[in-house]
């Protein structure tokens, strides 16, 4: 009866059809293996006694022999190294709504806007105002986090979370944004670089706040959180601008339309997708082991969230606006499917190494896996052929 390595429970998974080289031994963190277990085991059957939902797919110790490190060096004479059977990994379909929620909400508020427009136009009833100013800066933020949990995985469990970061960053970015604005002074250009500066911080700071208590950190989770506060803070900006073109000298329902359509449009433009890429930027620090380099990357978006926002600012150009709104669309749409292949490699694979590795991947990204030593060798040609 050919024989395989069977890792302790404690170690990491070794990979399939992985046999030591000489010489290998196990890196110290991942602690003894327990006494007189057997590295060596044939591949037998799992006892009977066992169910199909808890039993291991694994081989049944032979009898105990003491621990010997020795045995770890080299496979027995005569030993084959078979794949380990395969991991029966659960994928859930994406339901329709999952993945064309975003293009439902889009069609169907721009309809509605339609509908309710056309309405208070030809009836001349203000009346219609809220309605209109609630679909028009809902509709184009909400399709972007629609259009992340689409495509992305860091939405997953944590809709009440996302929910409450829009809420709550909205309020409290406008109002922090408003109050310290109102005291500024200096040139054009001063002010505007000034508002940039204090917008693009008072949006972060619910995302920093979850970012300081949460016990795991994926830059998916950061771009998701940051997208929900870009979209909070611009529904009520937007509704802000809409109302005050309404009512200020000269204006009327004329000047609310035009207002309305053109910040309502390229939202995902200005705040949606500059604070995302802020929150993402954020929230990778705790996702690399590279700190030093995820905090030159932080700055680094910060900046350019920053000068965005102060070119968009400046600007009273249309072509200007529909430009920067290209581009900044395109980084937060790169943004999202590069997270969501990082997530999804972490959520097949398992983290790499540590007990984690033998439990899988956690189901919540917000809880610090400490990593172990990487220390499984690669697979030899010969095992491969063997496997």
């Amino acid at each position: 009866m050919s024989t395989r390595f069977v890792a302790p429970p404690t170690w990491p998974t070794p990979p399939a059809g992985w046999v030591p080289s000489e010489g290998w031994q196990p890196p110290a963190a991942w602690g003894p293996a327990p006494a007189g277990w057997r590295f060596w085991q044939e591949y037998g059957v799992v006892p009977a006694i066992a169910s199909a939902q808890t039993a291991p797919l694994v081989a049944a110790p032979i009898a105990p022999a003491p621990f010997d490190t020795a045995r770890l060096d080299t496979a027995p004479s005569g030993a084959v190294a078979p794949a380990y059977p395969p991991v029966q990994t659960v994928v859930a379909r994406h339901s329709w709504w999952r993945r064309l929620g975003w293009l439902v909400v889009l069609l169907g508020g721009l309809v509605s806007y339609a509908l309710v427009n056309q309405t208070m136009l030809d009836t001349q009833n203000v009346l219609f105002f809220p309605t209109l100013l609630l679909i028009g800066s809902v509709t184009v933020p909400a399709t972007v986090l629609l259009l992340e949990y689409a495509i992305g995985r860091g939405l997953e469990g944590h809709g009440g979370l996302i929910i409450g970061t829009a809420v709550t960053a909205g309020i409290i970015g406008v109002t922090l944004a408003g109050a310290i604005e109102s005291s500024f002074t200096g040139t054009g250009s001063q002010l505007y670089l000034g508002v940039a500066v204090v917008e693009e911080l008072a949006k972060m700071l619910v995302p920093l706040a979850v970012f300081l208590v949460a016990r795991r950190r994926t830059a998916g989770a950061g771009l998701a959180l940051g997208i929900a506060a870009g979209a909070g803070f611009a529904v009520l900006e937007t509704m802000g601008y809409a109302f005050y073109a309404l009512v200020s000298r000269g204006g009327g329902l004329a000047a609310m339309q035009d207002t309305l359509q053109l910040r309502a449009l390229l939202a995902p433009a200005s705040h949606v997708a500059w604070s995302g890429l802020v929150g993402w930027a954020l929230w990778r620090i705790g996702a690399t082991p590279r700190k030093r380099f995820a905090i030159t990357g932080l700055v680094a978006s910060f900046v350019a969230a920053v000068g965005l926002h102060y070119l968009w600012d400046t600007s009273e150009d249309v072509t200007a606006h529909i430009v920067l709104a290209v581009v900044s669309v395109a980084v937060l749409i790169t943004l999202m499917v590069l997270s969501a292949l990082r997530d999804a490699a972490r959520t097949h694979t398992g983290p790499v190494s540590g007990p984690a590795a033998i439990a899988g991947p956690a189901a919540v990204e917000l809880a610090p896996v400490a990593p172990m030593p990487q220390a499984w060798g690669p697979v030899s040609q010969p095992d491969r052929r063997a496997a």
